[in-house]
């Protein structure tokens, strides 16, 4: 198992890197803001039961924000 934390400046970085890391094979764990608090409600489990694809589409509550985002591959 190999474990991944990228930082990213905003939403829009995010979204165009997501399914690159996707294809390449690597989950996303988690995801939070600069300010350590969660950005995204459940990103586990929406992860998992979307393939991704629900993370992407429900956004973040605060746009501009840098992301950090923990990938792992199996």
């Amino acid at each position: 198992m190999a474990i991944k934390m990228k930082s990213y400046k905003n939403e829009k970085e995010f979204n165009r890197d997501a399914p690159k890391m996707e294809r390449d094979g690597w989950t996303l764990q988690t995801t939070g803001d600069k300010d350590r608090h969660t950005a995204i409600g459940r990103t586990l489990g929406k992860t998992v039961l979307t393939g991704g694809i629900g993370l992407l589409l429900s956004g973040r509550s605060k746009k501009g924000d840098a992301i950090t985002a923990t990938w792992v591959k199996f």
